[in-house]
């Protein structure tokens, strides 16, 4: 009963990120995306340096070079990049290669997501949201 309790509060949450409408045409064309990023390699190092347990073990593999993009419930606009970062835990284990989208504006990562195993379907998510930005 538990188990089935949590799956149904998962999905729950999950649909409820899907639940912002995306932005109409006219937003699109009169957003204020900021300027590229200059170097957001190490935009994304820095921010993942507070997150990571040991950051000085983690590898990165950057998907591309940012693209104009949105991201969050509240619209934030910005420059998209995505990215594979596998990074040593606590016991000094790698944790294997995870998919993170992050968004960057004015240097600074304002927004990230990433693929924790919390379920299938919102790590497919963020997997398709990081191929459709990278296929542009």
């Amino acid at each position: 009963m538990v188990v089935k309790i949590l799956r149904t509060a998962g999905l729950i949450s999950f649909l409820a990120g899907c639940a912002a409408t995306p932005p109409t045409p006219q937003e699109l064309a009169s957003a204020n995306y900021g300027p590229a990023p200059k170097n957001y390699k190490a935009s994304v190092i820095t921010y993942m340096s507070g997150i990571l347990k040991d950051p000085d073990s983690a590898r990165y593999g950057f998907y591309g070079e940012p693209v104009k993009w949105y991201a969050g419930r509240d619209r934030k606009f910005g420059w998209a990049t995505c990215a594979a970062i596998n990074a040593k835990n606590s016991f000094g284990g790698y944790v294997g290669a995870r998919q993170y989208f992050f968004l960057i504006r004015e240097e600074v990562v304002v927004y990230h997501n990433n693929t924790e195993g919390r379920s299938i379907l919102y790590d497919n998510d963020i997997i398709a949201e990081c191929n459709k930005l990278h296929r542009r």
